[in-house]
């Protein structure tokens, strides 16, 4: 459903996800190795996810454990 959003286009709904339940921060791995997600797409996730919680988000990201 992730990656359905995501090459939707709805950036800003999969963002709001990821805030309101943290159980999702492990798929960021696996949404990565897809490319219906878009570099792009997963890039502008990271990057506004990071703003607001560096700490889960540095765990979440592959080879930064």
């Amino acid at each position: 459903m992730i990656a359905d959003y995501m090459e939707k286009g709805f950036l800003e709904n999969i963002i709001d996800m990821f805030k309101h339940d943290k159980g999702l921060y492990p798929l960021i791995g696996e949404l990565m190795t897809m490319s219906a997600c878009g570099e792009a797409g997963i890039s502008a996730l990271v990057e506004t996810l990071a703003k607001e919680d560096r700490n889960t988000i540095a765990g979440a990201i592959p080879g930064n454990r």
